[in-house]
């Protein structure tokens, strides 16, 4: 693999590839394509590397479509770190450069397929998501952690130059993981009720993860029948559900008047933040707080 490539004009970078203000032309690119990934990538690295999100900010993955500026700046990056599988990941596999290693980010993580609210869905939703992978598993610290472990592997067989700082900086990442993870797990300890409410069911893994009862109430990018808008209130009451989490941009504006028609608190998650420990902990809090 070449390790130093020329580096595509700044002001292409700025216009096609998300947060990535400014390339440095002595270091590295690696690209990734979410900015969780981007956030645990840049503390494995280091200050070597310069690193660049392909997903636009405020973009839904489910139905985002990169321009060819995007999949030209994937050339001048080293390693591509897919999640592997958002589907615009395809498309960008495709037309990838020969120079550039693609290494989809899963690891162990066992996905998770079908009606994530195990059961508690409408027939629509239930229907709708029936043999669908929710791909969120970065928004559970089992899945964080495959992400960090696939990174390390990787940066440590291509740049064994930095593997004693990159073996520190791994080893710091995991340690602030357990004791957040921990953090997590006694707040959670104190929710008297376990099942919470989301729009579509992006939160399957870190349900899995703690034993909680997701009740997804929609249908991805689509809006409810008057029919189907009662029958997913009349459902939630039924599980005394108090909290329900949507992803403003993604989820449909349904969400608010579903939640006032629950009497749940409406919570604003961005799953594709930065950081996303913030909206981990969040999460958790605000199912806690459901009593």
């Amino acid at each position: 693999m070449q390790i130093f490539k020329s580096v595509i004009a700044t002001a292409a970078l700025v216009l096609s590839v998300s947060c990535s203000n400014k390339t440095n032309q002595d270091k590295t690119v690696l690209a990734v394509s979410i900015e969780p990934q981007r956030q645990i990538l840049e503390q494995l690295a280091g200050p070597g590397f310069d690193v660049v999100t392909i997903l636009g900010q405020g973009a839904d993955p489910e139905n985002f479509d990169p321009s060819t500026s995007q999949r030209l700046a994937l050339d001048n990056a080293d390693i591509y770190f897919p999640t592997g599988v958002l589907p615009f990941e395809k498309t960008l596999k495709e037309s990838l450069g020969s120079n550039t290693a693609y290494v989809p980010t899963i690891g162990e993580t066992e996905l998770i397929y079908g009606n994530h609210g195990h059961g508690h869905g409408t027939e629509a939703c239930g229907h709708h998501h029936e043999m669908a992978v929710d791909p969120h598993y970065w928004s559970s610290f089992e899945g964080a952690g495959n992400i960090a472990s696939i990174m390390y592997k990787t940066l440590s067989e291509e740049y064994p130059d930095i593997k004693d700082g990159l073996t520190e900086r791994y080893t710091q990442f995991n340690d602030s993981l357990a004791e957040l993870r921990d953090k997590v797990s006694e707040t959670l300890g104190k929710a008297k009720r376990r099942t919470f409410a989301v729009w579509h069911p992006s939160l399957s893994y870190f349900a899995r993860e703690f034993a909680l009862e997701q009740l997804p109430l929609g249908v991805e990018g689509k809006d409810l029948s008057a029919k189907a808008l009662a029958e997913a209130i009349d459902h939630a009451k039924a599980d005394s559900v108090e909290v329900f989490f949507f992803q403003p941009g993604i989820d449909s504006r349904q969400a608010e008047i579903m939640s006032q028609g629950i009497g749940s608190r409406l919570v604003s998650v961005n799953l594709l933040d930065y950081f996303w420990q913030d909206q981990l902990k969040l999460i958790a809090d605000e199912i806690a707080g459901a009593q």
